[in-house]
């Protein structure tokens, strides 16, 4: 049995280590790179062709995601839909100018810096969005 205890403590702490790794790293992790279509609006639905914007959109909105309950407000009506043939996300940014992005219709949501939330204002004003849209 003493000989087994090393043993033990060994798969044990890689264990612990291991799912330590995959939690701060990998679990929750929200990516754009996959879209090879993408969309603003929903009733007035505009399709994004800029490649610029395309690639500062998808540098953006990924993250790691967190469930919160934040005070901002959101909307489908003002949201950024990313696809392809097999998948598609929804964001919706804070109405309020926040630098919070909602992910689907859910309580999931990705933070982006202040630079990068001012960076998204910029790309979705050239299509006719306005924050702060409240």
């Amino acid at each position: 049995m003493k000989n087994k205890m090393p043993l033990i403590i060994f798969i044990a702490v890689f264990f612990i280590l291991s799912s330590t790794v995959y939690t701060i790293f990998f679990h929750n992790r929200i990516t754009s790179n996959f879209a090879t279509n993408i969309f603003v609006g929903v009733s007035n639905i505009i399709t994004i062709t800029d490649e610029n914007d395309i690639a500062e959109l998808k540098k953006i909105l990924k993250g790691r995601a967190f469930k919160d309950s934040p005070a901002c407000g959101f909307s489908n009506e003002i949201s950024i839909t990313m696809e392809d043939e097999k998948k598609s996300i929804k964001f919706c940014p804070a109405l309020d100018g926040d630098p919070i992005i909602r992910i689907n219709a859910s309580d999931r949501y990705i933070y982006i810096s202040k630079k990068q939330r001012k960076q998204l204002d910029e790309i979705l004003g050239k299509y006719g969005f306005v924050f702060p849209h409240i």
